[in-house]
């Protein structure tokens, strides 16, 4: 019988209109009964990670960033592992090649040592989807600039 019912339930929903716009619901948590119990939306907010591991960064990424003065660039970022827990880093950004050394803070983020064109420094974070969103500055920049870090 209680099957029955939420038959009937699924079937008016939708033969009457139901608005598949909104965001995922989870009814994970109602009951076996007739008588649901609260119903909450799914989260697919990202959030920051702490990183444990330097070899899980190990990856090509593709690298969205700002510069400080506003303008956007595309590129991407190679990392590697090294024996001694650090990463070494590379990006290509048009043809242009920076090169830095990373490693893992107590508080679980990437910082990184960097040079090139210029060079600078900066600190990224790990995010729940695998992606890292960053800072950096220039040496001698008082303004920074953000990178944001997906796995291909």
């Amino acid at each position: 019988m209680k099957s029955l019912g939420i038959l009937v339930i699924l079937v008016s929903a939708v033969l009457f209109g139901c608005d598949n716009s909104s965001a995922p619901v989870d009814v994970s948590n109602t009951s076996t009964d007739s008588t649901p119990t609260e119903v909450t939306e799914a989260s697919s907010e990202i959030t920051p990670v702490e990183i444990t591991d330097a070899s899980t960064l190990a990856a090509e990424y593709v690298v969205n960033g700002t510069n400080p003065n506003g303008s956007g660039y595309v590129g991407q970022v190679d990392v590697a592992t090294n024996t001694d827990d650090s990463v070494t880093l590379e990006w290509t950004i048009n043809q242009d090649k920076w090169t830095g050394l990373g490693e893992i803070t107590n508080e679980g983020k990437l910082y990184v040592r960097y040079e090139g064109g210029f060079s600078g420094d900066g600190t990224w974070t790990l995010m729940s989807d695998g992606s890292l969103s960053g800072e950096w500055k220039a040496d001698g920049d008082d303004q920074s600039g953000t990178e944001i870090w997906k796995k291909q």
